[in-house]
Order: C-alpha cells, then structure tokens, then sequence
C-alpha cells in the first residue's frame, strides 16, 4: 500500500516518503496553502510499503536519545554573535566539519529567494545557512545527497527542524546506512510557516520598492536579539522593521501560517532526535543574569554521547555556562502549539485575497 495523507496534520513534508521510494513514484507537490505534501503515481507503484515504513509519523524511529547536559552558550566571537540569530552556535559546529572534511546541511535562501536545504563543503557556501529562516525549507532531493556523501564516509552536520531531521533518520535507517560519521543539530522550532505566504509577500514588497529583495534576515539585531527584527536589502535600499510591526511576522507569531502538522506536532517534547538541540535562551536575565548577552545567548541540549563529543570540539569557541532543563524550558520543549481559532477563517479568506488584503 501507497502512502495517502488523509489528513493534512499527518504530514510534515519532510520528504523521506519519496526519497525512500525504490521506483520513484512518489512526487511532493505543493497544496492551497503552499505547503508540500506526496502525490503517488499508481501506474508506477508497486506496494512495497516503504513509503509508509518510513513515515516518521506512521513508524516513529526508536532511539537512545535522552539529554545528558544543558548549557547556555555564546560565541566569543563578536562578529559571529552579531550575524547569527542567537548565541551563534551554528558558526563554530559547520566550522569544525568543514575543517573536518565533512559536508554540513542547512536552510538557505536560493536566488529566487525561496528556503530549501543545501549542501556545503566551504565556509561561503555554509554562510548561506547562517541565520534563521522563517519559511519552511524544501528537502527534496537532500536525503538522498546525505546518504551518498555518509556511503563515501564523509562526514556529515545535519541541521534542520526536529521533524526533518526524523526523516532523514527514518530514511538512513530503512536504506540500512551508516550513520556512524553524521551528526544531527535540531533547532527549537514554533512551526515552519508557509512558503506561499512568504513569497506573496515578497511580491508585495518587490512592488512597493520597484525592484527585487536580495537578501532576508529574519533575526537582524538592530535592535537587540530580544527585539529581533526583519531586515530586507534590495540592490538600493534596505528595510528593518521590528517583528511587532511587520505583517509577515505578525501572521507567522500569531500561527496562522503555519503547516497543520504544527499543530499535532510529534517532536515538540524532549525526547530529541538530534545529537544537539539549539535554541533561544529566552528568560536567562532571570535565570543567569550575570551571563546574559544583548546580542542572544543560545540553549545546548546534549542528547547523546556523539553530541557531548561534538560540544568538547568547540568548547574553546564559546562561553558555556552549565544549566539545567527547569530553567531553559519552553514551550516548544513540552508540547505543540494550539491552533489559533481563526486559522481556517484565515485561509479562505487568503484564498480569495492573497497577501496584504483587508482581513477581518
């Protein structure tokens, strides 16, 4: 039997479905809402069931996986604590890979200005995978890539929303591949908004300047981490608004454009599928003033012995500060997000306005 979504929070467009199908019948395509979901061509299947087999939702992967240690951490870098979204661990992580040999994994904008998952072998090419991405990222075609550089031992940093990266695990797991040399980085995650939203948004920015956006980043400091801001630059002008006053922040906090499963998500706990698991170090004035930093400090979960290996690699690069999982927990660490009451109202109303329109 062919996997079939009957439900839209059943789905979280992580693509091992696809990837893992041996005569490729499975296609992502793209719903009302812009997001992704798999379409089977019967013609071609032939009911093995790996699809289904592999499905992180239908067949949850077992692992060890628990959290041995937790640290506040920032980078002594100044530059790279100013650039990233946080506390900047992501910088010292892909820079001991890539110094490695391996081959790191992240979200990135491509020209179009769209986020998909890429692969990086040199410091540029990773810099693109710096800084949070408000949109969901496209995996197609990235699972596979993993497999082949894990089968040529090169090793290999994975980021990626827990949901992903339970995909790819699922898939390595079911294509029976080694996983010895990949390490895994989950980040803290609130959902994964739309991609048609964002780039209905774009259009509309695109049309008030005259000219394209180059560049987005969502997390721009201007202001401060805690007051974090979207910057947009175009090839003449830049923009920063404050993520209270711009309106596809306000529609992406506000959870009305995010995915389904968001909202029944299965990873939103502490039971992680990453080595490492990274996020905001919200409320660390409180808990650890005398460590806190204007510029963001980040929350380290260690969930496995590969991970606290990794950690030790990169310790000289950071400030660490010891915690515990009372002090950093959060929302996203004990379970999904409601969905707002008006988010079907939302999405008709969308479907027959777009972007920017009146909405009542």
């Amino acid at each position: 039997m062919a996997i079939q979504i009957t439900e839209e929070k059943n789905c979280t467009g992580c693509t091992a479905c696809q990837a893992v199908c041996p005569v490729s019948c499975i296609a992502m395509q793209e719903d009302a809402k812009g997001f992704l979901y798999p379409s089977v061509d019967y013609d071609l299947c032939i009911e093995c069931g790996l699809c289904e087999r592999t499905c992180p939702l239908l067949k949850p992967i077992s692992q060890e996986n628990k959290v041995l240690s937790v640290y506040a951490a920032k980078a002594k870098d100044k530059e790279i604590l100013r650039k990233s979204s946080s506390g900047g661990m992501f910088i010292p992580l892909s820079d001991a890979m890539l110094k490695e040999g391996g081959v790191v994994y992240g979200a990135a904008f491509n020209p179009l200005m769209e986020v998909s998952h890429c692969r990086c072998t040199t410091f540029t090419e990773r810099d693109r995978c710096v800084g949070s991405k408000y949109v969901q990222s496209n995996l197609v075609g990235v699972l596979d890539q993993v497999k082949k550089d894990l089968n040529e031992k090169r090793p290999v940093l994975f980021t990626g929303t827990p949901c992903q990266v339970a995909g790819l695990l699922s898939f390595l797991a079911q294509t029976n591949t080694d996983t010895s040399l990949l390490v895994c980085c989950d980040v803290f995650c609130f959902g994964v908004p739309s991609p048609k939203v964002w780039k209905d948004y774009l259009k509309q920015v695109e049309r008030e300047k005259g000219e394209p956006v180059k560049e987005a980043f969502f997390r721009d400091k201007t202001y401060g981490w805690a007051d974090f801001s979207l910057r947009l630059e175009t090839e003449h002008t830049a923009s920063v608004e404050k993520n209270n006053e711009n309106a596809y922040m306000q529609l992406f906090l506000q959870r009305l454009i995010n995915r389904p499963s968001c909202f029944d998500c299965h990873f939103s706990n502490l039971d992680r599928k990453g080595d490492l698991s990274i996020g905001d170090y919200w409320g660390i004035e409180h808990s650890m003033p005398d460590f806190f930093e204007s510029n963001g400090v980040s929350v380290t979960l260690v969930n496995s012995q590969k991970g606290k290996a990794w950690m030790e690699k990169i310790k000289d690069t950071l400030s660490l500060r010891e915690s515990n999982l009372n002090d950093c927990m959060q929302p996203v660490l004990s379970g999904p997000t409601a969905q707002p009451i008006g988010y079907e109202s939302f999405w008709k109303q969308y479907a027959r306005s777009g972007f920017g329109e009146e909405r009542t």
